[in-house]
């Protein structure tokens, strides 16, 4: 983990891996960061936005991609998936913790 999502001639270096966990129930969840790429939101709280496409899941805040139409990819974590589509997620920055605290400052 602890890269950064750049494009270049329409090629994404994700930010990490998707994090995984098993349920009471030995299904498998993902785990996804819970504090916005900008720092600013807690996305539990303020709406997240994820869809995977292509081996990668990209990870959006609500209230940043509606501030940010224009680059929504900037202000959202993409992260490599790997095996079947999970059912769901939950929300948790300690697997992320290098990641999130490497993240940098999105001035707008």
């Amino acid at each position: 983990m602890g890269g950064r999502a750049e494009t270049s001639d329409n090629v994404i270096t994700p930010h990490g891996d998707v994090v995984y966990r098993g349920d009471g129930l030995g299904n498998r969840v993902s785990v996804f960061p819970a504090t916005c790429r900008s720092g600013e939101h807690q996305v539990g709280q303020e709406g997240y936005r994820a869809v995977e496409h292509g081996g990668l899941v990209v990870v959006s805040c609500v209230p940043c991609a509606a501030a940010h139409p224009d680059r929504p990819a900037r202000h959202a974590w993409v992260l490599r998936v790997s095996g079947a589509p999970t059912r769901s997620a939950e929300l948790d920055d300690l697997p992320y913790l290098r990641m999130v605290a490497n993240a940098p400052f999105l001035p707008d």
